[in-house]
């Protein structure tokens, strides 16, 4: 580890570094022991002490653990209007029960956990792992932002399993908060809520910048609850999702934004919008691989375009665009294949995958809502597989999913093109089907 952890964290993310940054936490390392680290549960022999107080050992036996930093105060230590780092290197001998998590913390004045923010997350799934910097980012411009009421902040690391039996080891060194850069866009909104003819659609900081609510004439279809995740994101193979709300593992990098609303630029846009048009452009990355993303809303409907492109060649377990979380009151399905045949269906909330193939259009309809959304493929590129999925899950969504690269390489020297329409419609029960063919009729790819 020739680097500190905030160093290598800023360098895993591409930011300029040119000094070691100041580490905020009031005790830095374990020289003293556990003096000035708080353990939330104990007991203190889960801990121990090596390499000269550099590392600590943490290795819970059937009981609940956690060693928590000391605190840093918000008026002391820490400014509400700056952005933080928070870093730590972590090595895994692996887990035999439970669950660890090294994550920062917000509390209240009076001690009360406001939040948790996870930063690394490990299961009896989860392979041991020699030392990895972990981090993430919190405070202001962030995804992250703290809780009204956070009196204190400190770093946690803890084992938990629900019948309080957890196991495994883990080791900590480096633990570290210091400021950060707030990037490029500190003043936009946590949140743009746009009420565009017959649609309304949210985007949000949270998620870095994708969709996260698509209602029709004031009806929810596409949910807007968080961890019901819209745009890309990348299964990356050894490490697991990136990008989008999947924070667990590493953020995604926003490098460029800009909206438009009704055709004019919006360099610090409002929270809320009434337009005929909005659209929103975003480049950004995925650790070795570049996302150009393109959402346009209007007249009706909504087109996203997908560029993407690697840095170095890419194993992915798979990459997923056009998430769409719809609502789990979505009760059929039916999708027109390319060579003319159809697909159809109901959610049974069987957690399966639906269709699974490719699609020219595909359709998910509400009997007891009168409504549904019609996704038609416009482009897509000639040479590589790719599927249309919706997943069933019961009482949560019927989620679609634009499938692409699984288990397979991305390689470099190439920019990979996908762009879909979606546009939901109202119908009633028995022709519902008829009713969103027609819609797919009425929206073909358009001429360029």
């Amino acid at each position: 580890m020739p680097r500190s952890s905030l160093v290598f964290a800023c360098l895993l993310a591409g930011l300029p570094v040119l000094a070691e940054p100041e580490n905020l936490l009031p005790v830095k390392d374990f020289r003293d022991g556990l003096t000035g680290w708080r353990l939330q549960p104990g007991p203190a022999e889960f801990a121990t002490v090596e390499e000269d107080g550099k590392v600590v050992r943490l290795a819970p036996r059937e009981t609940n653990f956690g060693l928590d930093s000391a605190p840093l105060t918000l008026g002391a230590e820490l400014d509400p209007g700056k952005t933080y780092i928070a870093a730590a290197w972590l090595k895994s001998e692996g887990l035999t029960h439970g669950v660890f998590a090294f994550s920062v913390c917000a509390y209240d004045a009076k001690g009360n956990r406001l939040s948790q923010m996870a930063a690394h997350n490990l299961s009896v799934n989860s392979p041991a792992h020699d030392w990895q910097a972990k981090s993430l980012t919190f405070g202001k411009a962030t995804p992250r932002a703290l809780p009204e009421g956070t009196h204190t902040v400190r770093l946690r690391f803890s084992f938990h399993d629900r019948d309080g039996k957890p196991g495994g080891t883990v080791l900590v060194r480096d633990a570290a908060v210091a400021e950060q850069d707030p990037g490029p866009f500190p003043d936009w909104p946590a949140s743009i809520l746009a009420d565009v003819g017959r649609l309304q659609v949210r985007f949000e900081r949270r998620s870095f910048w994708s969709l996260y609510r698509i209602d029709h004439e004031g009806v929810r279809l596409g949910k807007d609850s968080f961890g019901s995740h819209y745009g890309t994101v990348a299964n990356f193979a050894g490490l697991g999702f990136v990008g989008t709300g999947h924070t667990e593992n590493e953020d995604e990098r926003v490098i460029d934004l800009e909206l438009r609303v009704d055709g004019q630029r919006q360099p610090v846009p409002a929270e809320s919008y009434a337009c005929e048009r909005i659209e929103l452009r975003k480049r950004s990355r995925l650790r070795t691989l570049d996302v150009s993303s393109h959402i346009l809303v209007a007249d009706g409907r909504i087109v996203e375009e997908a560029r993407l492109s690697a840095r170095e060649e890419t194993r992915c377990s798979l990459i997923y665009h056009f998430m769409h979380p719809w609502v789990h009151d979505m009760s059929d399905f039916l999708a027109e294949l390319p060579d003319g045949s159809r697909i159809e269906g109901t959610f049974v909330g069987d957690k399966a995958q639906k269709i699974s193939r490719p699609t020219r259009w595909s359709a998910v309809y509400s009997r007891t809502l009168g409504r549904g959304a019609v996704t038609v493929v416009w482009d897509v590129p000639d040479d590589l597989p790719w599927q249309t999925r919706y997943w069933d899950v019961p009482e949560v969504y019927r989620k679609h999913y634009f499938t692409t690269f699984v288990n397979a390489e991305v390689p470099t020297g190439r920019e990979f093109r996908y762009r879909v329409v979606t546009i939901p419609f109202a119908a009633d029960a028995a022709t519902w089907q008829q009713a969103a063919a027609a819609v797919a009729a009425a929206n073909p790819r358009p001429a360029e």
